[in-house]
């Protein structure tokens, strides 16, 4: 895989220092066999990254001790697929503009993909640390081959013409707890049997993600979801079909999608719906009267002010945006993975 991938920090680094191979008490989650692990020090802040990249996988981990709200962008240069791991604090994902891709509570993980381009998280006051596993395209689409939930839904997450697609947040129970420690401390001298193995232990994390999306609602959630990404944003949300057509209570679809997504049914609509608005009026160059039609609202002016309410939303990253912002000193923020 393209190593090739930036973080951009919101204030200017006062020091880096390679901590490969050695003990850090302040390292919550240390990776004793990380092939680089680097210490970060900012203002109010410390980060430490440990990687392991090996050809269709890259393992980063990053611990995050911050006294505020900590914004962190990061630029994927190529379409690529994620494992993430939230094991401590509140993490939100989010687009360089602001739109929410998912806020995740800690002791969690999903399967995400994004698009080329610039996005950023945000970090709650206190302790955040994340996993996250990249694996390449070509060797999901073929491990999923014989997981026919996950088939479909890697498929849709690939050939979509969204920017992003998330699948549903589940609890790090200890199967998948005991899954991550061993990932995270392969101790294999062969690098040909480290990637045999790390192939192996991506399977059985796959083999669990299907059982537990057989096991719950997320199977029905998800093509609800799907449908309102597709098709559903053409008119305004009717709860009763889209229950109707996973054979739900609207209540129990209300819980199981807010559950399962992190945002209540309508919040993700509306979203949907304000995004593709945006698509159709700044790319397209579509009449906004045309596009207030086309969405199904009928009362023009309402839709105006609905759509300009969406555009100049509060920034997720409160008083810094990664992307459209620069710190005060240029010796900023920008590190190379």
């Amino acid at each position: 895989m393209n190593d090739a991938y930036k973080l951009k920090l919101p204030t200017p680094i006062r020091r880096i220092t390679d901590i490969t191979g050695k003990h850090f008490s302040h390292c919550r989650y240390p990776i004793h066999v990380a092939q680089k692990a680097t210490l970060v020090e900012l203002d109010n802040a410390r980060l430490i990254h440990q990687k392991l990249h090996y050809d269709d996988f890259r393992i980063d981990t990053y611990q995050l001790d911050a006294h505020e709200d900590f914004p962190i962008g990061y630029c994927i240069d190529q379409d690529s697929i994620f494992f993430n791991f939230v094991l401590n604090g509140y993490v939100g994902f989010f687009t360089a503009e602001g739109e929410t891709i998912l806020e995740a509570p800690p002791c969690t993980f999903h399967l995400s993909a994004l698009k080329t381009g610039h996005y950023s998280a945000r970090c709650q006051p206190g302790q955040s640390a994340v996993a996250i596993v990249s694996v390449a395209p070509h060797w999901m689409a073929s491990a999923v081959d014989k997981r026919p939930i996950l088939a479909e839904a890697v498929h849709d997450l690939f050939h979509s013409n969204r920017r992003f697609d998330t699948l549903p947040c589940y609890a790090i129970d200890q199967e998948i707890h005991t899954w991550l420690r061993a990932v995270l401390h392969f101790n294999i001298d062969n690098a040909f049997l480290q990637k045999q193995a790390l192939a192996y232990h991506m399977g059985l994390g796959l083999n669990h993600y299907e059982a537990l999306t057989a096991a719950t609602g997320m199977g029905k959630s998800y093509l609800v979801k799907r449908h309102i990404d597709t098709v559903g944003y053409t008119a305004a949300l009717n709860m009763e079909a889209l229950a109707q057509i996973v054979s739900l209570s609207e209540r129990t679809l209300q819980r199981s999608f807010h559950k399962y997504y992190g945002i209540p049914i309508r919040q993700y609509h509306a979203q949907v719906r304000l995004r593709k608005a945006q698509e159709l009026i700044e790319q397209q160059h579509m009449p906004i009267k045309k596009v207030c039609a086309l969405m199904g609202y009928g009362d023009e002016s309402y839709f105006r002010k609905t759509f300009k309410e969406f555009r100049s939303q509060i920034r997720p990253c409160g008083r810094f945006n990664p992307w459209q912002d620069e710190p005060a000193n240029n010796e900023f923020c920008i590190l190379n993975r």
